[in-house]
């Protein structure tokens, strides 16, 4: 059961078997270190057995790898979609909430608007690039979409918490904007 969990944590995330080997040795390799270390030799009888959740606590860091880098390598509006998407989601206070492209993409030109820095401002964009970018996104897994009355223009919704994206952009050329959009208020330091 643990290796179909990463053979299909794997295959949704790049598809690539040798990260589902990777991640399976991993956490076997961990059981097998707390088992040794509980003071136990591993028997015929008694050998250590690698459960899916021991996949899950050992595949968390691999994930977050791989999401961290697919938000660095977003093109400039691309991170600004994903900030703003960020923004409307957690301004609205619900996980499954999905957004009209038009809304998305005044709140888009607004963020950039305010942001006066000119990577963000130098090309208008349309409703065309944001549904460009968004089939992007959603074949990276980073939004998903649903159908619209319109069915050239989708809604979408955003498949992370904002948190995430501040991370990911973090030490970024972006990391202003999601800090400013995402981050919350501290009162304290």
């Amino acid at each position: 059961d643990a290796i179909k969990f990463a053979a299909k944590k794997t295959a949704n995330l790049s598809g690539d078997i040798r990260k589902a080997f990777r991640m399976c040795k991993t956490a076997a390799e961990a059981v097998y270190n707390e088992h040794i270390s509980s003071g136990r030799e591993p028997t015929s009888s008694a050998q250590p057995l690698v459960r899916i959740q021991d996949i899950q606590r050992h595949s968390k860091d691999a994930y977050t790898a791989v999401l961290k880098r697919a938000i660095r390598g977003l093109a400039v509006h691309e991170a600004l979609l994903m900030v703003a998407l960020g923004s409307l989601k957690k301004a609205s206070g619900s996980e499954e909430i999905y957004f009209d492209q038009k809304d998305l993409l005044q709140k888009m030109r607004s963020m950039a608007s305010a942001s006066g820095e000119r990577m963000y401002t130098e090309f208008c964009i349309q409703l065309e690039d944001v549904s460009n970018m968004v089939t992007n996104l959603a074949g990276h897994g980073l939004v998903a979409v649903r159908n619209s009355s319109n069915p050239m223009i989708p809604y979408v919704k955003l498949d992370l918490d904002p948190f995430e994206i501040v991370t990911g952009l973090r030490d970024t050329r972006h990391s202003r904007l999601a800090e400013k959009w995402l981050s919350d208020q501290r009162l304290f330091g």
